[in-house]
């Protein structure tokens, strides 16, 4: 019984090495993520901040607004839409060793894109107060911060990175 522990307690630490040396492998980054990153980490983080700001300008309004408030909610609105539009035309040449890579940098553009959409709909609301307009930025909105978050998780992720600046 004795004999047992001792070699148990031999064996954890070639044990803990072994599964840190392995994790070390499967997270290491990917040179093409960490170019990604190095050139738009930046830009990504600002646009994801100015989503975030016109989601709560939206948020704190009262069920009817006046239209200075919805003016706020507007002028948060082309601010999120200027970050927004960089990031909408990210999507990279195609890799073929990269597929990874590749898709998570389509799902950010194509999230992009489908965010400036819903922002259109969204500035639309804060110029005439009509609920069709809310209600169409809110279905649009869902599935694009769903893309850009999968997008910007995964491309975080394959740079070895922390972090990721959703939506």
């Amino acid at each position: 019984m004795r004999s047992a522990r001792v070699r148990i307690r031999l064996l954890l630490p070639a044990v803990a090495a072994g599964l840190a040396l392995g994790g070390c492998a499967s997270t290491s980054a990917e040179p093409e993520a960490n170019k990604f990153y190095a050139d738009h980490h930046q830009a990504a983080t600002v646009a994801a901040a100015a989503v975030n700001s016109m989601k709560s300008a939206l948020a704190s309004l009262p069920a009817h607004p006046t239209p200075a408030q919805r003016q706020a909610l507007q002028v948060a609105a082309v601010r999120a839409k200027r970050r927004m539009t960089a990031p909408s035309e990210w999507a990279g040449p195609e890799r073929g060793e990269e597929e990874d890579l590749q898709q998570a940098e389509t799902e950010v553009s194509e999230g992009a894109q489908d965010v400036l959409k819903a922002i259109r709909s969204l500035r639309a609301y804060a110029r005439t107060g009509a609920g069709a307009d809310l209600q169409s930025y809110t279905s649009q909105f869902r599935t694009a911060g769903e893309k850009w978050n999968e997008g910007v998780i995964q491309l975080w992720h394959l740079a070895g990175k922390h972090g990721p600046p959703t939506i």
